[in-house]
């Protein structure tokens, strides 16, 4: 079976991160691409957000699979390396070398904790977005709290992504936040719509007055 091009693309955009991804994430060129990434390379390509946020950007290859595909897209990320959920030392110097790379002069990079009340506000006046990516704090009240924020400055068409909603270690959690999510945006807009990927460790995925 030939697989879908944006996992081929992805795939070869992967590829340039290695040896950092084969030496301390486990990665390797047969490595199976992650639903996320694929499918946030598609929605870049087909929707072209002028604006698109992220929590959780660990060494840039979700922002990558924005940047890549859509050159007019201005990147807000939000992470916080080598600290909580996902951490590990030394990745914000790849994730600053990778977005220099491919977000060169439309990379807005902040690190930090998310949860602040700064980094709220930060979250908050850099939007609206078009297209926002939680994947920081994988606990309910941590994930819920990212919610919480992001929600306050979507675009009245934008695009909200919750990332590993069937991890193993993270479905009661993060499915519940989606459900909650999808509901509480159903009750303010009229025209919603979701889609969850459960390949992998999953992506649930909210759209808002997207036709």
């Amino acid at each position: 079976m030939t697989e879908p091009t944006s996992v081929t693309e992805v795939r070869k955009l992967r590829e340039q991160f290695h040896p950092f991804c084969k030496d301390s994430l486990g990665w390797n060129f047969e490595t199976p691409v992650g639903s996320l990434h694929w499918k946030i390379y598609e929605l870049a390509l087909k929707y072209k957000p002028k604006k698109y946020g992220e929590i959780g950007s660990g060494i840039g290859v979700s922002a990558s699979c924005v940047a890549y595909p859509s050159p007019e897209t201005h990147l807000y990320l939000y992470d916080s390396p080598g600290h909580g959920y996902g951490g590990f030392g030394g990745s914000d110097e790849y994730l600053i070398h990778h977005m220099t790379k491919f977000a060169k002069g439309r990379c807005t990079l902040n690190l930090g904790d998310s949860q602040t009340q700064t980094a709220k506000d930060m979250i908050i006046s850099n939007g609206p977005y078009d297209m926002f990516n939680i994947d920081g704090d994988h606990s309910y009240i941590g994930a819920k709290s990212d919610y919480d924020t992001v929600k306050k400055c979507l675009a009245e068409k934008s695009i909200l992504i919750i990332d590993d909603i069937t991890h193993i270690a993270h479905k009661e959690d993060l499915t519940r936040l989606f459900n909650e999510a999808l509901e509480e945006i159903k009750s303010i807009h009229k025209n919603v719509r979701s889609e969850v990927i459960e390949e992998g460790t999953g992506v649930g995925i909210i759209y808002i007055n997207i036709d």
